[in-house]
């Protein structure tokens, strides 16, 4: 194991043991915070960071040797990254504060910034194994490694995508830039478009909001479609499917999983809730899962005739 996977498997556990923590937190600490549990924030990031965290390896093996060994001081310098990140959320939760947001004293605005600056280096490094990623080669006969590398690389588009949606919710409003102009304390940049954020009804779990626009629904989607390309090509190995069909599944699994991220994404912009029903919407997001459904059918019902291997 490279010491990449180390590092990366490690903090994913770490994670997984903080996600247990917190949720006792979250059971026996009463405090709220914009309507929901002071606990539920740090929750949801240690489970979605540990899923990332996890699934990283899986795209570095697609990697030469040599190329993912050089790769090694990015993998630490993600888990630092996300550490970081992981102590400020859990540090203004157990304050009673916001993490993100947050410009109500000097700590806070100093935190915040700490945090802006880390998952900016964190995604940076992101873009640098996905451009690695792209100057792989795969030998014709490894029909695995290049049925495994082209999901990677859907996977890892589409998460870069999904992780930069994060630069929009730093964005300051009209109404916080207004505020600010006076002297007053406010947030700077939100969730929701359309709304203040804890405002309005809100989807049970997730805690998206029900009414208004929120970029953590395509945000959310954009992240973690790179399991969803992962879970595809595990079932295509299954399956023993070749690279030509492959190609159409992933094409179709990949598309889908864009459809939803970018009409879900100009949806948040328009301030509508994922929930809205919008005609328009409604029929981008069916044809993207139709498509996605249609990855999967491929995959699961694939009977190979093409390829054998020895």
């Amino acid at each position: 194991m490279s010491l990449s996977d180390k590092v990366l498997y490690r903090y994913a556990a770490v994670s997984m043991l903080g996600a247990f923590v917190t949720a006792i937190l979250l059971m026996t600490d009463n405090r709220m915070l914009l309507g929901e549990s002071v606990w539920l924030k740090p929750l949801k990031f240690w489970i979605s960071t540990a899923i990332v965290a996890a699934s990283l390896p899986w795209v570095l093996s697609c990697l030469e040797i040599e190329v993912k060994k050089r790769f090694d001081r990015f993998a630490v310098l993600i888990v630092v990254g996300l550490s970081i990140e992981m102590v400020a959320i859990v540090t203004q939760a157990a304050r009673g504060v916001r993490s993100h947001f947050n410009s109500t004293s000097a700590f806070d605005i100093a935190v915040y910034a700490t945090m802006g600056i880390v998952i900016l280096l964190v995604w940076l490094a992101c873009v640098w194994l996905t451009w690695l990623l792209f100057q792989t080669r795969k030998a014709d006969s490894d029909v695995q490694g290049r049925n495994k590398l082209r999901a990677a690389k859907w996977g890892m588009i589409l998460f870069l995508m999904g992780a930069a949606t994060g630069q929009l919710m730093t964005q300051p409003n009209s109404e916080q830039l207004r505020i600010a102009s006076q002297g007053a304390k406010t947030d700077f940049g939100a969730h929701l478009i359309g709304s203040k954020d804890g405002e309005g009804s809100k989807i049970p779990v997730t805690g998206w909001s029900a009414e208004v626009g929120d970029i953590r629904v395509p945000h959310f989607i954009g992240m973690h479609a790179l399991q969803v390309m992962m879970l595809l090509w595990w079932i295509a190995l299954r399956k023993r499917m070749s690279v030509k069909t492959f190609q159409r599944a992933s094409l179709a699994g990949g598309a889908g999983c864009l459809l939803l991220f970018s009409s879900s994404l100009t949806q948040a912009l328009s301030a509508k809730s994922i929930v809205t029903l919008d005609s328009g919407f409604a029929v981008l997001h069916v044809f993207g899962m139709l498509f996605v459904v249609a990855a999967f059918a491929v995959a699961i019902f694939y009977s190979n005739k093409e390829v054998s291997f020895a």
